[in-house]
């Protein structure tokens, strides 16, 4: 069930099939442009952000944040399952220990020993049992892990052939972008010699006191409608999704999982200590020790999802720990940090709560 992206091989040739390419069906120029184009079915074009020598090329993102989801998944069924057939087999040992005593008590000439040695034989069937099952369940679990991961295997191609085909599109938007908001200009410049035309008319009706409206179903906001920035926005966000934006900075990721916005060059899901690049004003919540914390206490706040590169070294040095010792060190500095959040936050409510003794109060 885990196998439905697996492509499926042809009879005569044995090569995989994927599905097509959707295309945009419009004669235009962008349009033509884009069916005409050759989609490789090779390595995805490596296209990063701008941000010195320093910033790594980024291909597309190989994965989307569902997959890696539905991996995770997974993963962590197939380990409770193995961890359920590790615990059945030590139990089994314990009860192999407890048959080798009965026997041993049976064959002393223990007469009471024959109960224990049956009840021992008893648990050591059932256990068994519940061995086989999870042996099964384990089998299962490991198979539809690797179903799914030849799956993905068997798909990459074709999510490189459609990333490309993605950024393609997003050119061919862009251009038509500069010639819609070059058409919105030209209504833009018209309906302001239409204002014009209608102002010289209520003048000319005025001088000879004629009293009547001069709206003809042209609604007030159509100004405003027609004065929108299509073609920057649409750079800014093409940037943003081909993985080209400028002035991006590296971050370290302090939690678990960090899930920025996905997009063709981004990766779905940064773990601890990796290093994401992202604009500062997107960065600043995510650098914030502050936030409240939900359904919590006044002095309870989330810990950072980032760090700034140096901020993270120098606790890095300070601690001389890595990995999942640094993240426990972390941990406990925002702990010292909310409990004097806390001690802060008592006091406080503490002093608010005293009444003044200047106005009389008990």
């Amino acid at each position: 069930m885990w196998g439905k992206r697996t492509a499926q091989a042809t009879e005569d040739t044995g090569e995989a099939s994927t599905p097509e390419l959707e295309v945009p069906q419009d004669r235009t120029a962008p349009a033509l442009a884009l069916q005409s184009a050759e989609v490789s079915e090779g390595t995805a074009e490596t296209k990063g952000p701008t941000v010195g020598p320093e910033a790594p090329q980024r291909a597309w993102a190989a994965r989307s944040r569902k997959d890696i989801r539905t991996e995770q998944a997974l993963q962590k069924e197939l380990e409770r399952c193995n961890a359920l057939k590790r615990r059945a087999e030590g139990t089994l040992a314990g009860l192999a220990e407890e048959k080798k005593r009965a026997l041993k008590l049976v064959k002393d000439g223990e007469g009471w020993a024959d109960a224990f040695l049956r009840d021992a034989l008893q648990k050591i069937e059932d256990e068994q049992r519940k061995l086989v099952a999870f042996k099964e369940i384990a089998e299962k679990a490991s198979s539809n892990l690797e179903d799914f991961r030849a799956g993905m295997t068997a798909y990459a191609p074709y999510r490189t052939r459609t990333q490309n085909a993605l950024a393609d599109l997003a050119g061919a938007r862009l251009e038509v972008d500069h010639e819609l908001e070059r058409l919105l200009c030209e209504a833009l410049a018209m309906l302001r010699v239409r204002e014009e035309t209608t102002a010289c008319m209520r003048r000319q009706a005025a001088a000879i006191g004629l009293n009547c409206s001069f709206e003809a179903g042209v609604p007030a906001s159509l100004h405003e409608a027609l004065s929108l920035e299509i073609v920057s926005a649409s750079k800014t966000w093409n940037a943003r999704f081909l993985g080209e934006e400028e002035h991006l900075k590296p971050y370290v990721v302090v939690c678990n999982d960090f899930e920025p916005e996905e997009t063709l060059a981004r990766k779905a899901i940064y773990h601890f200590g990796e290093t994401v690049y992202l604009l500062e004003e997107e960065a600043a919540e995510f650098l914030r020790n502050d936030r409240p914390q939900p359904n919590g206490h006044g002095w309870e706040t989330l810990p950072p999802d980032l760090m700034t590169v140096e901020a993270f070294a120098a606790v890095q040095a300070e601690s001389g720990r890595k990995g999942p010792l640094l993240k426990y060190v972390l941990q406990q500095k925002h702990s010292e940090l909310e409990q004097k959040r806390r001690e802060t936050y008592l006091l406080e409510r503490r002093g608010s709560l005293i009444p003044n003794q200047h106005l009389g109060g008990r």
